[in-house]
């Protein structure tokens, strides 16, 4: 049985004896009526006595209504989904939206960024591939990297073919940084 939940506090004070003559003599003569209180004024005396002797003892056995009360809430209870694991797993990862919301913003404009980075760069890398078919790509450092990322002998090759050929007429300028450079 549990104890009236008004009785609770002067229960504690009673058992600590802070409470004083009339109140503890009213809640003694409740005990007589309520068996709830009680047994609560037993745990509790007998938790204040374990305390005090501060000396733990490994022979304590939790009394008979500890074991009905166990009993019940595992009668009642039922395993958690899969899906209520993760639930309950995010819900101490992130208990409060104050730190949720900045952290999925966070998340969210990280992809933003790597999405769109990957998004400006993929036309500039399929305009600079570069095919060693019949014709040579123009001479430029872009051109080279992506050639030299390509194979090493290629590279090598593209080099030999373009040194023997005499240079273009007009310079070629390449983008570098975001800056534009010349080159010779």
């Amino acid at each position: 049985m549990n104890p009236c939940s008004k009785n609770k506090k002067a229960i504690a004070l009673l058992a600590v004896n802070a409470l004083d003559v009339p109140q503890s003599l009213e809640l003694r003569e409740h005990f007589s009526k309520c068996p709830g209180c009680h047994a609560y004024w037993d745990d509790m005396t007998n938790i204040r006595q374990a305390l005090a002797t501060g000396i733990p003892t490994a022979d304590v056995d939790p009394s008979p209504r500890f074991y009905k009360k166990l009993e019940a809430r595992l009668k009642t209870a039922r395993p958690y989904s899969g899906l209520e694991h993760v639930g309950l797993w995010l819900g101490r990862a992130f208990w409060n939206w104050h730190i949720a919301l900045p952290a999925a913003l966070l998340v969210l404009c990280v992809a933003l960024f790597t999405f769109k980075r990957d998004a400006l760069h993929a036309p500039a890398a399929q305009a600079g591939s570069v095919s060693l078919g019949s014709s040579d790509p123009p001479p430029t450092i872009a051109n080279y990297r992506v050639v030299a990322s390509q194979s090493l002998e290629q590279f090598s090759e593209l080099l030999d073919r373009q040194g023997d050929k005499p240079l273009p007429p007009a310079p070629i300028y390449t983008a570098s940084g975001g800056v534009l450079v010349k080159s010779l």
